[in-house]
């Protein structure tokens, strides 16, 4: 995907590296980067963090836990139980933008369309 984006920017585009959310390597074609004048930053919570002190932590936590139950929700996609698990895996492969897939103890738990 990152190669993709570099062919597509425009001259002199920053391209930012942010988190793992596939499972495919970040591979960039050096003759598009250094022709296009292309720079790269990356960015990762962890280090960020490092970054501030304690009560601005707090406060950043506060923050956060203030948006969940508004704009950090996450959608559920499906249910599946644990006997169904690797179907599970295969479908938040397939869907990745499509929701959660949970995978529950209890098959009570699964709606019908799971």
């Amino acid at each position: 995907m990152t190669r993709q984006l570099a062919v597509a920017a425009p001259f002199g585009s920053t391209i930012l590296l942010y988190a793992r959310l596939s499972d495919e390597k970040c591979i960039i074609d050096a003759a598009t980067a250094l022709i296009k004048n292309l720079h790269f930053d990356g960015w990762f919570l962890a280090n960020w963090l490092n970054e501030k002190n304690l009560l601005q932590v707090l406060k950043l936590s506060q923050q956060a836990q203030s948006l969940l139950a508004t704009d950090l929700q996450s959608r559920i996609h499906k249910r599946f139980p644990l006997s169904a698990a690797q179907k599970g895996i295969e479908t938040y492969v397939n869907y990745m933008s499509a929701g959660k897939i949970l995978l529950v103890a209890n098959p009570q738990e699964v709606t019908l369309d799971g």
